[in-house]
């Protein structure tokens, strides 16, 4: 895998109904760095991955 650039954050899509979780990985993760994608369902997962495509290079992890 190449290198990623310095000024590229490594983007996670995380898919949560409950709010409150959503809130909390969101706090987590971008304090560790990460940009978030964040969802509520199923469906607005699969439009956001459509609609922040991954960058080039990445390998989709999906895990329920």
């Amino acid at each position: 895998m190449p290198a990623r650039p310095l000024d590229q954050k490594t983007k996670i899509l995380y898919i949560e109904d409950n709010r409150e979780n959503r809130l909390l990985v969101r706090a987590v993760l971008e304090a560790a760095g990460y940009t978030l994608v964040d969802a509520e369902d199923g469906l607005a997962g699969i439009e956001a991955a459509i609609r922040e495509e991954p960058a080039q290079g990445d390998d989709p992890l999906v895990r329920a």
